[in-house]
């Protein structure tokens, strides 16, 4: 398979990715149950200002951000719409390291905000819906 053949279908992949991911952060927002917390508010602040903090993986060349708690804290704590939210927020300052364009930008936030959700609805439909009860155990 060539470089033309392969190329053809980068664009249309791209554009469905940002349609999917720009559609579950839609439907994060309209669903979400944390929003009548504060404690949500404290948490998006506090995970915008780690952003920054990386932990070095000694064995591998790989880095993890304290960021990346805050998102699963929130998926066990206050459910998959409000950690797909925070997910969001995270792909999108994660961009501001590595993206040059706007597009770049797009396909990076919508993906990691449709993997987190994806993500979260398989351990709900594996669970149920116990999963911020469980997270409290």
């Amino acid at each position: 398979m060539g470089s033309k053949t392969a190329n053809k279908w980068v664009r249309p992949y791209t554009n469905g990715l940002i349609g999917l991911g720009t559609a579950v952060i839609l439907y994060s927002a309209l669903f979400s149950t944390a929003w009548g917390e504060p404690k949500w508010l404290l948490a998006l602040l506090t995970a915008i200002v780690s952003l920054r903090v990386t932990i070095h993986i000694p064995s591998v060349k790989s880095e993890i951000t304290v960021y990346d708690m805050f998102v699963f804290l929130a998926l066990f704590t206050y459910g998959v719409e409000a950690g797909t939210l925070l997910a969001a927020v995270a792909g999108d300052g994660a961009s501001v390291r590595c993206a040059r364009t706007k597009r770049s930008y797009a396909i990076n936030t919508a993906t990691v905000a449709l993997s987190v959700f994806l993500s979260g609805y398989s351990v709900r439909l594996l669970l149920g819906h116990r999963l911020p009860e469980l997270a409290a155990q």
